[in-house]
């Protein structure tokens, strides 16, 4: 009876190690599919997801509600994400300032299962003061 016992507690033993190696490989492969856990990754297709248009119009008018701003959203030109406690979403937004449009960064972070979201950061992207002249580069090139 003794034997039987450790017999049958050996073999719960193996199947434990065996389901924890199992387990251990499939979750490192899907991290590895995700990238790097909190680093940051491009959103794939942004230019036709709603979503990504949606936090775009959502970052502009939240910035225009809190700094008394009049731009106007046009297009989300570039799109990362990263896994927070949530979604952190990381934005180059092009809007309107008057006639004259001019580039965005943002960060809004989104979790759904609480219907939350919030802009986080808004700023003007810093242009740069070289021109394609000034480098010697002829169009075309």
């Amino acid at each position: 009876m003794q034997s039987r016992r450790q017999i049958d507690s050996f073999g719960v033993f193996v199947l434990c190690v065996i389901a924890i190696g199992v387990l251990g490989i499939s979750s490192s492969r899907g991290a590895a599919a995700m990238g790097t856990l909190g680093g940051l990754r491009d959103v794939k297709d942004f230019q036709n997801s709603i979503e990504t248009l949606d936090l775009g119009r959502f970052a502009v008018d939240e910035h225009n509600k809190q700094q008394n701003g009049d731009i106007s959203f046009r297009r989300v030109v570039a799109a990362q994400e990263q896994v927070v406690a949530g979604t952190m979403y990381h934005l180059t937004i092009e809007a309107e300032d008057g006639d004259h449009p001019k580039l965005y960064k943002a960060k809004v972070w989104v979790k759904p299962w609480e219907n939350f979201k919030r802009l986080e950061d808004f700023k003007p992207v810093e242009q740069p003061s070289v021109s394609r002249a000034d480098l010697g580069v002829k169009q075309g090139s």
